[in-house]
């Protein structure tokens, strides 16, 4: 070959175009000579317009590898961003970064396809299935960690050996919690069915920072059925018997979970041995009131999450109650959230039906909201308010006992309170195509126990004694029935199953059977764990950090995320565990020092303690006091005026001082002031003037344009002080105490019955 003959030739065009016309000819010869020949050399971007080249090996490749390693799509992106140069950015190239990040979402898709065990899913995860039991625990009594893979329907349950001995070493301790939770996003949605990702997890202070919740285990299901979450946790039960030869399932004191009846019915049934919904509610009521069976005190109990609880109360406080009752309507709640003595409990609803059923009516009594006050004020202090409210609140009723019920009584007609009054909250009952969707929540509790009956009984008692509206004005009758619906929503779906999201079933039961009341009724352990906080966190933190905040399509992929995860997870904890004993035995040898530590803005941790668990703070107390002591809209007609120049301060004073009281602005001035009192007669004509253009002023119109108050003529004008107290007291202040002053609002004590 000659060496001049051709052996390449290429032609380079911009990947701006078609806005960029750049084009050059490259020509390769045999000799390795090349010529560039530019056949359009002008180069032109739009402004903003990001131009970058494709990348290809040897830069593709190590990206893949740092993918590989876990790094994640904004993180590297930020990193190559980040090393751009000036006249990169001042050409808008984009070579080392792509022109978007789904440049390297892309890079990344191929990379996670390159580790896959199999193109198809079904098989790699029969790979990952095998892979599992050869490299996790092969000769172990559970060996593996993807223990069951099925495809209609689709679930897969995963844990390990090393995961149930942790739970068997925890869930005896006072200190350990055990809680469940589910969320989506974790894979994407397969035939249409959402498939979510169920996990059961413990903890225990003090051995691993900040409380982390360790997995137990976890499933990915399609099915979100009662029957699969109750199947999943046999397959835990029938492996912990495999584990421990011989050995009852544990029972832990309390299972915590949300509001999801899923959960709270699984609880019952997995570690009470099949125990139905109504049948936890027929032995709770035995537990509080005092007369359990034998293995009553012996069984798990379940406990709803205190902010979703509180999330609902919430929602329904805002929707019935008055601006001005929700934050009290709240705090009586927490009252009886707070709650741990049955008979308290009684009490407690009783007081609230008394107080917001007769709040505007003829029979409010002021003693019911200082009771109420109490209640709130006492959330911190001792529990053991019963006595007070024997002494200061009884209601008049057919019983010799005001607080004590037949617990066998149940013949009451729980549909007879919604004859009275139309309740708010119906059944949610549709009809589609021929299929009924029943509310499952509203179906619990609808159960006639004891609980409902009792609190119904109180609700009946409260709605047939109430008094009659004091007046007809539509703000009234529109609270009265909001108070009514507030708390006929409450007694029909929050009240029967108050065991589950109150005090009554937390800390020491044998309380409720003590008869010895001076010590029974200690406040409960503040570190209770009453919400799923730390879940959702352990939620988030899975979805951002293992899974890189990205939704996957493929289960073999997120599966061999979440098992490494569930290993390195278990194995930390146990030797946490072990650090702590070791500590513990070193401690009784030698004297520990405590190193040196900066304490700069330290915070104390406290998750187990809600907002509504303590007794609110000062500034809360004071809003809600105040706002049964006057109006919730003060002078809303008021505008001040505007003064001349001659009128000194004190007389200015006294003007405002008359304006804002109402009776002086809506009644005229005694005729016997008429004469002798030039000041005090100019100055009530000035307020009466003043009144009537601030109530014909348009609402909402922010117009202080007044009549302005001058000085009556020959008004002697000083600066002597005595002089001035001397005039306000015998020409304005004296006048007006020798004359009585017409009331705006009468107020009929309580005990006397007095005006």
């Amino acid at each position: 070959m000659p060496p001049t003959g051709l052996l390449l030739r290429v032609v380079l065009v911009c990947a701006g175009r078609p806005h960029c016309q750049f084009k050059c000819s490259v020509t390769l010869q045999n000799s390795g000579q090349c010529y560039v020949f530019p056949i359009q050399n002008s180069v032109r971007h739009n402004a903003r317009q990001r131009v970058c080249r494709p990348i290809r090996e040897p830069l593709r490749k190590i990206l893949k590898d740092k993918f590989k390693s876990g790094a994640s799509v904004c993180a590297i992106h930020r990193e190559y961003s980040a090393k751009r140069t000036s006249s990169e950015k001042s050409a808008f190239n984009y070579d080392f970064t792509g022109s978007t990040r789904k440049t390297f979402k892309k890079i990344k898709a191929e990379a996670t396809v390159d580790t896959l065990l199999d193109p198809d899913e079904g098989k790699s995860l029969d790979e990952l299935y095998k892979s599992t039991m050869a490299q996790i625990n092969p000769g172990g009594k559970v060996p593996g960690a993807l223990q069951v893979v099925c495809r209609h329907p689709l679930h897969l349950i995963v844990h390990t050996e090393a995961s149930i001995r942790l739970f068997d070493c925890l869930v005896s301790s006072p200190h350990s919690i055990i809680s469940w939770d589910a969320t989506g996003s974790v894979v994407k949605a397969k035939n249409g069915k959402t498939i979510l990702y169920y996990e059961l997890t413990m903890t225990q202070s003090n051995v691993v920072e900040e409380n982390s919740l360790i997995p137990i285990t976890f499933m990915i299901s399609e099915s979100h059925t009662l029957k699969m979450v109750v199947n999943w946790m046999n397959w835990l039960k029938e492996h912990y018997k495999k584990t421990f030869e011989g050995k009852q399932f544990p029972k832990p004191e309390f299972v915590l979970s949300d509001r999801a009846q899923v959960f709270l019915q699984a609880s019952l049934e997995v570690f009470n041995n099949s125990e139905s919904y109504e049948m936890f509610l027929d032995r709770a009521y035995r537990i509080v009131t005092g007369q359990p069976h034998t293995n009553d005190l012996q069984q798990t109990n379940i406990h709803a999450c205190l902010a979703h609880v509180m999330l609902a109360f919430r929602k329904i406080t805002n929707k019935f109650m008055s601006s001005d009752l929700r934050e009290l309507a709240m705090w009586a709640v927490a009252v009886i959230i707070n709650t741990s003595v049955w008979s308290d409990m009684v009490a407690n609803w009783r007081l609230i039906c008394e107080y917001f059923l007769n709040l505007d009516t003829d029979k409010h009594d002021p003693i019911h909201h200082s009771l109420l006050m109490y209640r709130i004020q006492s959330l911190d202090a001792n529990p053991n308010i019963q006595t007070c409210l024997r002494h200061q609140f009884t209601v008049k009723t057919e019983m010799k006992d005001n607080y004590k019920f037949e617990d066998g009584s149940t013949d009451d007609d729980d549909n007879t309170i919604t004859k009275k009054i139309m309740s708010t909250s119906t059944k949610k009952l549709k009809t589609m195509s021929g299929l009924r969707t029943i509310d499952e929540e509203a179906e619990l509790n609808s159960f006639n126990s004891l609980f409902r009956t009792t609190f119904n009984r109180i609700f009946e008692q409260c709605l047939e004694s109430r008094g009659n509206a004091v007046n007809i004005k539509k703000e009234t009758t529109m609270r009265m029935k909001g108070n009514c619906d507030w708390l006929t929503y409450l007694n029909k779906n929050f009240m029967p199953t108050v065991a589950i999201w109150s005090n009554l079933l937390l800390g020491n039961l044998k309380r409720h059977c003590s008869k010895v009341r001076s010590f029974n009724r200690f406040l409960l352990d503040k570190e209770i764990q009453r919400t799923t906080a730390n879940s959702e966190r352990r939620m988030g933190i899975l979805k951002r950090t293992q899974l890189g905040g990205e939704v996957h399509g493929r289960l073999d992929v997120v599966l061999s995320i979440l098992i490494q995860d569930l290993v390195q997870f278990v194995h930390s904890f146990t030797l946490g565990i072990v650090n702590v004993n070791l500590n513990a035995n070193q401690s009784l040898q030698q004297e520990h020092f405590i190193p040196v530590q900066e304490q700069w803005r330290a915070k104390k941790i406290n998750k187990s303690r809600g907002y509504y668990q303590k007794k609110p703070e000062q500034h809360v107390l004071n809003k809600i006091t105040s706002s049964f002591l006057t109006p919730p809209l003060i002078n809303c007609d008021l505008v001040l005026p505007k003064f001349s120049s001659q009128v000194p301060e004190w007389l200015k004073i006294i003007s405002i001082f008359l304006l804002s009281i109402t009776t002086f602005r809506s009644h005229s001035l005694p005729s016997q002031f008429d004469k002798g009192y030039p000041l005090l007669n100019e100055l009530f004509k000035f307020v009466h003037k003043h009144s009537k253009l601030s109530r014909a002023r348009t609402r909402g119109t922010q117009t202080f344009v007044t009549p302005t108050f001058t000085v009556p003529e020959n008004f002697p004008t000083t600066n002597d002080v005595e002089v001035n107290i001397h005039r306000l007291m015998n020409e304005i202040i004296l006048p007006i105490l020798s004359d009585p002053v017409q009331g705006v609002k009468c107020y009929q004590c309580p005990n006397c019955k007095k005006n």
